[in-house]
């Protein structure tokens, strides 16, 4: 008796059950269904975080350039040796400036930026060199400085000093800009101005060529001191190589708007 009663007073222990192979199934197709909801919208946020980055880097280089300018009697940097003529292109002559840092940490605006050199590489520039991220992305409006004599030719505005950009106006002139792996090499940006005034859409091309590393857009920054993502429209300017024709692409048309202005005759 006392055995049974023992045994009746046993505390029952709880049943155990596995998951069925359809209950696993299922909670798979549910983890499934939410990872393909959350990536794209997490592949969207770090798009938007990296433009981000890279227009802070192009505004804190322009305000560089203007506090340079306010310190040296108005007088603009200028965009052909800014940077010592580093040449961070593909066929670089001296590949090792795509890894090098000495010009930045040498330039002229070298203090107003604190020794930061990170500021002139887009984040979301892929081009690496000897197993390194390759150090520049941006260049500088070539219609600045002395060395824009071979873009200017007479016809449109060179910028020497601040004073001077007063159309198409400070918020209306690129200093900086990221530039494209196709073109870029030395820290000069030469924008081609043909047929932009007058306007002749026929005969729109590219001179050196913006970068589109932000989901189809590319940072700039101006002479007032702000920057900006500017989303590109043709998907022409994705592919355009350098000097290439372009006929009718808006891009180019903006891009040139920014740059500079008919010295006598202008009618935009």
């Amino acid at each position: 008796m006392q055995t049974n009663i023992r045994h009746l007073c046993r505390p029952r222990l709880p049943s155990r059950r596995a998951f069925t192979l359809i209950e696993l199934l299922v909670v798979i197709a549910i983890i499934a269904i939410l990872a393909g909801l959350l990536l794209p919208v997490l592949a969207k946020a770090k798009i938007k975080t990296l433009a981000i980055g890279c227009m802070n880097n192009t505004r804190q280089i322009a305000l560089a350039w203007i506090s340079y300018a306010h310190d040296n009697n108005d007088s603009l940097l200028n965009a052909g040796l800014w940077l010592g003529y580093s040449d961070v292109g593909a066929n670089s002559p001296t590949p090792t400036d795509r890894t090098n840092t000495i010009f930045m940490r040498t330039s002229a605006i070298a203090s107003y930026l604190g020794g930061n050199v990170g500021v002139f590489r887009c984040p979301g520039d892929p081009r690496m060199a000897y197993g390194q991220p390759v150090v520049r992305s941006v260049s500088a409006n070539g219609f600045i400085g002395e060395d824009s004599s071979w873009v200017w030719n007479g016809i449109w505005t060179r910028y020497l000093k601040m004073s001077q950009m007063v159309q198409p106006g400070p918020a209306n002139t690129f200093i900086i800009l990221d530039e494209s792996a196709a073109s870029i090499n030395d820290e000069f940006f030469a924008p081609a101005m043909d047929g932009y005034d007058p306007r002749l859409p026929n005969s729109f091309r590219f001179g050196d060529v913006p970068a589109t590393y932000h989901n189809m857009a590319g940072s700039f920054s101006f002479a007032d001191g702000h920057s900006e993502i500017h989303k590109w429209r043709d998907v022409r300017t994705a592919k355009a190589g350098l000097g290439a024709a372009s006929p009718g692409n808006l891009d180019v048309d903006w891009l040139m708007s920014k740059s500079s202005y008919k010295i006598t005759g202008g009618t935009r």
